[in-house]
């Protein structure tokens, strides 16, 4: 897995002017298009933010800082609560004053303005005040964190799905108008050529990045074709094809289940059967039985 710390300049001089980076469980982790970080320790802090090269999300999921946060001409205080999300747009420059109980748990992301294009196949400009709700949001944000920090069990291609989805949310309901369209060419060769790659290596890590670039495509660009193409996601597809796979190789008993699931792509047992089980309502050892 090609998680490796933050190489971002624009966020880690942020993050070297946050008296609290010590807060940051793990580290920030960084992808392609976007960063991931968990705080889960307090501690008042006072920072400037200068107009950052990527929009910044902070979701909390405890109750915690009591928070002061000018925004140019708009100011907001109080305290954060569970849901209720913070947003920094690129190139917006913000004061943070924050008063922290000693345990916080916030999960917090970074993205680059491209991915936002990408997604919504047209230039995007975030308009939304800085404190705002909304759960699916929120959701995402937690399952990308939990993801990141159990390990990345279910691969890359998971990871940039629940991303895609962030940007897409984001682009819909909280831009102002933009530019127009691109125009998006057919992409059904493009598509096919994909889905032979996952077919000949479903046990490979994929990323939308190294298949799009096998096609010539952004990653964004194909994760629409793709979807228009099969009605599917390409991460769905992906695991449509290991649990098929894993099926006939069950079937077939030459493998043991731990075998079995290595050479489909899944961390071990519990993560084949858990995938399995949702499939096809019982377990690998179910169909052994049989």
């Amino acid at each position: 897995m090609s998680i490796i710390p933050s190489a971002n300049d624009n966020y880690e001089a942020m993050a070297q002017r946050m008296k609290h980076i010590p807060r940051l469980a793990g580290g920030i982790y960084s992808f392609a298009q976007f960063q991931v970080s968990r705080l889960k320790k307090g501690g008042a802090f006072q920072m400037e933010t200068p107009g950052m090269a990527g929009h910044f999300l902070c979701f909390p999921r405890v109750r915690g800082a009591r928070l002061q946060y000018r925004q140019e001409n708009l100011l907001q205080e109080g305290f954060l609560e569970p849901g209720q999300i913070t947003l920094l747009p690129a190139e917006r420059g913000a004061k943070w004053v924050a008063e922290t109980p000693p345990l916080v748990d916030t999960v917090n992301l970074y993205l680059a303005p491209q991915l936002l294009t990408d997604v919504a196949n047209r230039t995007v400009t975030l308009t939304r005040p800085p404190w705002f709700w909304d759960n699916p949001l929120s959701a995402l944000a937690t399952l990308i964190a939990d993801e990141v920090e159990s390990g990345n069990p279910e691969g890359i291609l998971y990871i940039e799905t629940l991303v895609q989805a962030v940007a897409a949310r984001l682009a819909l309901y909280y831009a102002e108008s933009a530019s127009v369209p691109k125009t998006v060419l057919p992409g059904r060769a493009e598509v096919r050529t994909v889905i032979e790659i996952i077919h000949t290596s479903p046990a490979a890590n994929h990323s939308l990045e190294t298949l799009g670039s096998t096609v010539y495509l952004s990653a964004s660009h194909l994760a629409r074709l793709f979807r228009v193409e099969t009605g599917k996601s390409v991460y769905a597809y992906l695991l449509e094809t290991r649990l098929e796979k894993a099926h006939g190789l069950l079937a077939g008993r030459a493998l043991s289940v731990s075998e079995v699931s290595i050479e489909c792509g899944f961390c071990d047992s519990p993560h084949l059967a858990r995938h399995f089980r949702r499939r096809y309502g019982y377990s690998p050892r179910d169909l052994r039985r049989r």
